[in-house]
């Protein structure tokens, strides 16, 4: 029985271990993301502002903030937000795949490859359609 508590108490000692270093993870990311960003020269402040908004609307419909985006191999959810985020970023503002990718914290490489899948699912998934036609119309007050 002793064996057992040894084992718990190890067990519980190593989930405290990992959700320091996930706390230390989350807030390199958001100084790497603080500094990447600082890079990007805005034409004016409206612009700045206009990137932002782009941020809010499109994390805000899908219930996430730009920090879950910026840890990367996310799959599934993260992914999707991340396609939709870079699609309009690169399509709704001055912003080229360089700062995009600053901005999600990718490789400008996935930012092409993102808006090329996004275009290949929306043919055939009603469901990214819907998210996109919602995003339009919501980004289209801006």
């Amino acid at each position: 029985m002793t064996d057992l508590k040894i084992i718990d108490q190890e067990i519980s000692h190593l989930r405290a271990r990992i959700k320091a270093d996930r706390q230390k993870v989350n807030k390199l990311n958001e100084i790497a993301f603080e500094q990447r960003t600082n890079q990007i020269v805005y034409p004016d402040q409206k612009s700045k502002e206009r990137v932002d908004k782009i941020i809010e609307i499109v994390c805000e419909y899908f219930g996430t903030h730009i920090n879950e985006l910026k840890i990367k191999h996310q799959r599934g959810h993260k992914g999707m937000v991340r396609k939709f985020l870079a699609y309009f970023l690169y399509n709704k503002t001055f912003l080229t795949t360089k700062y995009v990718s600053l901005i999600l914290g990718v490789n400008s490489s996935n930012i092409t490859n993102s808006n090329r899948s996004l275009e290949t699912i929306l043919q055939v998934d009603k469901k990214y359609k819907i998210y996109l036609n919602d995003l339009r119309i919501k980004l289209d007050n801006l």
